[in-house]
């Protein structure tokens, strides 16, 4: 079902207890911060307490997409990330482009905010409705060969590159063969694949 706007539902996770619950703030709410950096603001001034160390266990992690968020409109894939900054001790943000945001929006939540601190590796399931905090040992330290594999990435040798007439290309000799490489610099009017 597609759905713009706002779902109410703000998922908390509580990375030291592992546990998760819902919080759905109403029309006002949303109205009143809307989303992005206004949500990322408003759970800042609840739940850090001041003098708290941005690097320590009561600082929080908001990740808020925007209102529009997911809608077929130009600039509709933006989302926020917030925390108390280490650099400066107020308020830090910044904002990410892409589908992370809008799949966020079409599972149903307007915002994650995450508590605590987790004393081993572990990451945020979310499917269909289910939430779960799983263990993510096996995902700590791999090696750089188990990387791709593990996260579903490309490895570098299988990446390409389409190039197009306004990419700028040099060629160069190979340091093994000496034989010519042909090197590409995306520009934005060159899409990747």
């Amino acid at each position: 079902m597609d759905r713009y706007g706002y779902w109410n539902k703000i998922l908390h996770v509580d990375l030291s207890a592992r546990s998760t619950w819902i919080e759905e703030p109403g029309d006002a709410f949303f109205r009143r911060y809307a989303g992005g950096r206004g949500l990322i603001g408003h759970y800042l001034l609840k739940y850090v307490p001041k003098g708290a160390d941005p690097l320590g266990p009561e600082n929080i992690l908001v990740i808020a997409p925007g209102v529009l968020t997911g809608a077929p409109v130009p600039g509709a894939g933006r989302h926020s990330v917030g925390a108390k900054s280490p650099l400066t001790g107020g308020f830090g943000e910044s904002e990410s482009g892409g589908y992370w945001g809008a799949e966020l929006k079409r599972a149903g939540w307007d915002g994650i905010v995450f508590h605590g601190v987790s004393p081993t590796p572990v990451y945020l399931w979310i499917n269909d409705g289910d939430v779960e905090i799983r263990d993510a040992a096996h995902l700590s330290a791999p090696s750089r060969s188990a990387t791709p594999r593990i996260s579903g990435a490309r490895s570098p040798a299988k990446s390409r590159t389409r190039s197009s007439p306004s990419s700028a290309t040099r060629a160069s000799a190979s340091p093994r063969s000496g034989r010519p490489a042909r090197t590409s610099c995306a520009s934005p009017a060159s899409p990747m694949s």
